[in-house]
């Protein structure tokens, strides 16, 4: 079976904004073949933020084609693709659909699955389901946010996945792991997940309020390397009044950084929110408050900072 593994680059924050797209197309478990196309987006406009990711400019595309007719050449040269895939898929699926909407062109008729869902289900106790982390862990090459490189990492992560299972396919990987595919036509649109996360299916309730960290995922591929919370873990304690903490925890891991609900020796940062006394005991200070200041004497590099500060890091992301 033929599988497609797509990446798109945007010049801004407009996900119709195109500026680079890579495929590696997998064929009887092997990458076949692979490419990347420069694309002028309309308008003609870069971002500082999106140009420090990935290093395109407006220079570097003024005289290219637009996506119409580079959509147009992906099809002549690939034909009919049942299955695309993408890591963080609802990023590039999001990004395609925006981008055929703005030229007025048909949405295909396909399915598509999602590599980071794959690899968490295969390697669930990995720290980090980034395409860098998977790919050093996997030994694949990578020059990371190249769309090229990033479609082959994709591809190569999904090879290894079925290597690892046994599966002959990448559909009879998703079927074995229980992962429902997406559906994208003209008339339909359907979300790829973990069959756990179907409504139809029974699942043991979650009785806690707080948010689970590992049941989050980026929600962009535009990670800047340089942000001050990219590689960090950060903890909150206490009530925020800006937004509901899964809402700050959804913006870390889009920073490139990561949450967890306890502070250990890997806590890069404690946030600090509102306190509730009356689940303090007489303190004026929570548990995970106490014990980072412990840690902070035992000579651990972690920061307690209050949520203004969050917000200031966050801000300007």
């Amino acid at each position: 079976m033929r599988v497609l593994a797509l990446d798109f680059e945007t010049a801004n924050r407009l996900r119709s904004s195109v500026c680079s797209i890579g495929v590696a197309l997998i064929e009887d478990q092997k990458v076949a073949f692979s490419k990347k196309w420069l694309v002028r987006p309309r308008p003609l406009q870069f971002d500082a933020t999106n140009m420090r990711v990935h290093r395109i400019s407006a220079d570097q595309v003024k005289d290219k084609p637009e996506f119409d007719e580079v959509w147009q050449e992906l099809l002549h040269t690939l034909g009919d693709i049942p299955l695309l895939m993408a890591h963080n898929v609802s990023f590039d699926i999001n990004v395609l659909c925006c981008a055929l909407d703005q030229y007025g062109i048909t949405y295909p008729r396909c399915e598509f699955i999602c590599s980071l869902l794959i690899a968490r289900k295969v390697w669930p106790r990995m720290k980090s389901y980034r395409l860098s982390h998977l790919s050093k862990f996997l030994g694949i090459s990578l020059c990371h946010h190249d769309a090229e490189a990033d479609a082959l990492a994709s591809a190569n992560i999904a090879i290894a996945a079925c290597e690892a299972t046994g599966a002959a396919t990448v559909r009879e990987l998703t079927r074995t792991l229980k992962i429902t595919h997406g559906r994208l036509s003209p008339v339909e649109f359907t979300v790829c997940r973990s069959q756990l996360d179907d409504p139809r299916i029974p699942r043991k309730k979650n009785t806690s309020s707080k948010p689970i960290p590992r049941d989050f995922v980026p929600t962009t591929n535009e990670i800047d390397p340089r942000h001050p919370l990219y590689g960090k873990t950060v903890v909150f304690t206490g009530k925020l009044f800006s937004m509901p903490r899964k809402e700050a925890m959804q913006k870390v891991l889009d920073c490139g950084g990561n949450c967890a609900n306890s502070v250990t020796k890997k806590t890069s940062i404690l946030v600090l929110g509102n306190k509730d006394f009356t689940r303090l005991a007489g303190s004026t200070k929570s548990d995970k408050h106490l014990k980072a200041e412990q840690l902070i004497l035992k000579g651990v590099p972690l920061k307690i900072i209050p949520e203004a500060d969050f917000l200031k890091l966050i801000t300007n992301a």
